[in-house]
Formats: C-alpha cells, structure tokens, sequence
C-alpha cells in the first residue's frame, strides 16, 4: 500500500449520466431572440456559465458566517466539480479528467492552512475562473480553436476551487491543533471531502431535480436557484441577491 500523500483527484468517467441536465431559458423579448439566433451554437450557455461564475464569486467572497459559509461550500463546491466535469471531464480520456487536490499536508504543521486561507483560496480559484469564462464567451463566439483549451482550463480551476471549498467546513481543525496527523492523513482528508462534494452533487440533484451548476445562478428561477432562496441563511441569501442585482 503507498504511503505517499495523495495529490491528484480523479473525476469519475460516469458521474451525471441519464439527468435532467440545465438549459438556460427560452428568450421572450425580440430583441434578445436575435441576438441569439446570430450567435454560434453553445454561446448561450456559455455566456450563462459566465453569469453564474461572476455571481459564485462574489457570493463566497461575501459570507464569513460559519453557517453561510457551511452551505456555501455544500452546494457551490458539488456545482463547481458539476461543471468541471461538463467542461473537461465528460467526454476527455480518464487521464485527462484529473484535478490537483489543495494540499492540506505540511511538514511544519504550524503552515497548515486555516480556514480562512482554504476560503480565500477558493475565492482566489473562482476569480480566475471569472477571466477564464470570459475568455471562453469571446472563443465561443468567434469560433476560435482556443475554446477547446479554454473548458478545460475554465474546468481544471473550478475544479480545483470546489476541492478546496469542500475543506472548509473542517474549520481550523487541520491546522497546528491537528499536529499528530501525518500528511498522509490530511491528504486522505482532503480526497474524502472531494469525494463527499460528488455525493453531494448527486444528493441535490435528487433534491432540485437536475445536476447542480454554475450555470444555473444566472437564472433566478433555476432549480438550483430557487433551492438557494428557499434553503440558504440569511448571510448566504444576501450575499445571493446581491451578486445577483450587481452582476448585470
């Protein structure tokens, strides 16, 4: 058996197969109904993904409460490896479907990261994701050979950002307080909150109807959307409105 920390996560070949998968809304105004018909197919949604990453990021960056930020991390962290996987991961051969875990594990245990660094780091993932979905919208639209490269980096960062998110919820729990715990260990955490994000990915699916994604909080009637106004607390909910009022 190795004992070498883990580094990597492995999307699952087979994750959100046979759902009921998001679509943005149909337009009604005339306007925007040719707008789109002139645009490329997948633009739509594409633009939608960029909405929902812009209104994602400053949703986390505006709650601190342990509740908030609890749920939080237990629906955007499994809507966030929910479109990675759409992005890279659903059709990609398996080696291509690997994201690096946050790396728990240092050997002064002292440097082990809080759970105010594990948040800011996630937040730090979701504005980088920002510029990448942008870039994809302009890619999309042109038509441009860069798309391709584009997903996957999009969905490697978000990816990256929902694993890191997911650890949140241990609090300050792996930091020097924890300092019996072997990196092995703590890496062993890190790939089990992961793993935990997918579970929860499919437990809300069950619950809302269709797989969780970022995509969905650019429509406030989205299922995942009205479970947030329905289910959040108070800190989350208007960190919610907020983004969503700001994000144009």
């Amino acid at each position: 058996m190795s004992t070498r920390p883990y580094r990597d996560f492995d999307l699952p070949t087979r994750h959100l197969t046979g759902e009921r998968h998001f679509i943005p809304p149909k337009a009604r105004d005339e306007a925007e109904i040719e707008r789109r018909r002139a645009q490329r197919p997948g633009t739509l949604l594409t633009e939608a993904q960029h909405k929902g990453v812009v209104i994602a990021s400053r949703i986390l960056a505006a709650v601190h409460a342990k509740d908030s930020l609890n749920f939080v991390a237990e629906t955007l962290a499994p809507a966030s490896l929910n479109t990675a996987w759409y992005l890279f991961g659903q059709d990609a051969p398996t080696m291509r479907r690997r994201l690096k875990l946050e790396v728990l594990g240092t050997d002064d245990p002292e440097q082990r990261p809080t759970a105010y660094m594990l948040h800011q780091s996630s937040v730090e993932d979701l504005q980088t994701a920002t510029a990448y979905s942008a870039e994809l919208v302009g890619a999309t639209r042109a038509g441009l050979e860069s798309t391709g490269r584009l997903r996957r980096e999009l969905g490697r960062v978000l990816g990256h950002g929902a694993l890191t998110l997911s650890c949140v919820p241990l609090g300050d729990t792996i930091g020097y307080e924890a300092a019996a715990l072997s990196n092995f260990d703590l890496q062993a955490i890190a790939r089990q909150r992961g793993l935990h994000a997918l579970q929860q990915a499919r437990v809300l699916t069950e619950a809302i109807g269709t797989p969780p994604s970022i995509a969905q909080l650019a429509d406030p009637i989205s299922d995942l959307s009205v479970y947030w106004q329905r289910n959040a607390p108070n800190e989350a909910l208007e960190a919610y409105e907020t983004a969503v009022q700001t994000s144009g």
